[in-house]
């Protein structure tokens, strides 16, 4: 039996901004039901964000950044 394992940096964040091409290039955060950071973009990062940051706190090291709820159906929908 083989088995295979494929990372994808990003995963959740690649998913979202191919529903939304708009966000691409901008920094961006998503939000789980805690309203903590679950997954954050190159440009949210460099500006200071990072996971498990509640959204004030995002909101503080980056004033510009887009705090969305994560959709994890409609990720999961696109997976299949």
């Amino acid at each position: 039996m083989s088995v295979a394992c494929c990372r994808v940096p990003n995963f959740l964040l690649r998913l979202t901004q191919r529903r939304h091409p708009e966000w691409a290039g901008r920094p961006l955060a998503l939000l789980g039901a805690d309203e903590q950071v679950w997954s954050v973009s190159p440009e949210a990062r460099l500006s200071g964000v990072r996971l498990q940051m509640d959204a004030r706190q995002a909101q503080m090291r980056c004033p510009d950044v887009l705090l969305r709820p994560l959709d994890l159906p409609a990720c999961q929908a696109e997976q299949h």
